[in-house]
């Protein structure tokens, strides 16, 4: 069983292998929505979750990648880096990988973009 998340942001199509992680089935169960991503740093997107994902005893990383997705601990947003980034103080759970070039997208973007979010199980 794959899990892929299907990003449309900015009317362009993007694909996300995720990782075979519970936190990405709890995810799953809000799908399909909508979120507003705000431009961090000028180095990611974020945006808040509908409902916190259950990350507790799962592994974390204080950098993160261009093209990856993570959710902040604590925090309950995703983060989607379009440039590598130490986070240090702060930790994320790497929930997946972006197929697609969607760094130099993001890169070029305004401060916010609309993102429709759904998780496909094949």
């Amino acid at each position: 069983m794959t899990n892929t998340m299907k990003l449309l942001i900015d009317g362009i199509a993007y694909t996300v292998n995720l990782k075979e992680e519970h936190t990405i089935e709890t995810f799953a169960l809000q799908d399909p929505i909508e979120l507003t991503f705000k431009r961090y740093a000028n180095q990611e997107y974020y945006a808040p979750l509908p409902k916190l994902l259950p990350i507790s005893g799962m592994p974390t990383t204080n950098i993160v990648h261009a093209g990856g997705l993570y959710c902040y601990a604590g925090f309950g947003v995703f983060a989607i880096p379009f440039e590598d980034a130490p986070l240090h103080p702060y930790e994320a759970m790497h929930l997946g990988d972006i197929n697609e070039d969607i760094s130099s997208h993001l890169a070029m973007a305004g401060n916010t973009v609309i993102a429709n979010v759904e998780i496909v199980v094949t």
